[in-house]
């Protein structure tokens, strides 16, 4: 029963993470110029491509370095820093390739990984703790990236069409 358990916190991931979010961001790129990008409303407010940039460290420090053990190459500051201009391509690719590799090292992980408590950032978690993190995180920056391009396109963004909800 616990291993079901885990094997649906993995599987989340890969739903809400992949299946959704990334499908989103992806559905408002599409729908970006470059510019609207890279556009910051003002100096508290992140552009499109900074969140993603954020997205991409987050979800490789949480994941990869500290779950997969590999090196901690993240510097934070540097994500919200970046002035632009982003290519379209580029970040899609970034977000495809972080968000799937760190899926293969949420399907390996064992029993005892869930459990121990791992240290991340200025926190102490554990291995299923990361995981419920970096889901909520990363909706939560997905909404934003929804929210700031219906107001740059004033377009349904179509995430629902088609679906009887």
């Amino acid at each position: 029963m616990e291993q079901l358990c885990l094997n649906t916190l993995a599987a989340e991931y890969e739903l809400r993470v992949i299946k959704e979010s990334v499908f989103r961001i992806t559905r408002c790129l599409d729908l970006l110029s470059e510019k609207q990008i890279a556009f910051r409303m003002n100096d508290q407010c992140n552009s499109i491509g900074n969140l993603i940039l954020h997205l991409c460290g987050n979800v490789y420090q949480y994941i990869q370095t500290t779950l997969g053990n590999k090196e901690d190459i993240r510097n934070r500051n540097l994500e919200f820093e970046h002035p632009g201009p982003f290519i379209k391509h580029e970040l899609e690719k970034l977000l495809h390739d972080i968000t799937h590799e760190s899926n293969e090292i949420i399907k390996g992980l064992n029993i005892v990984d869930w459990y121990e408590v791992k240290h991340v950032q200025c926190f102490e978690m554990t291995g299923i703790q990361i995981v419920i993190h970096v889901i909520e995180h990363f909706s939560y920056h997905t909404g934003q990236i929804a929210l700031l391009t219906k107001i740059y396109t004033q377009k349904d963004l179509e995430f629902y069409s088609g679906m009887a909800l």
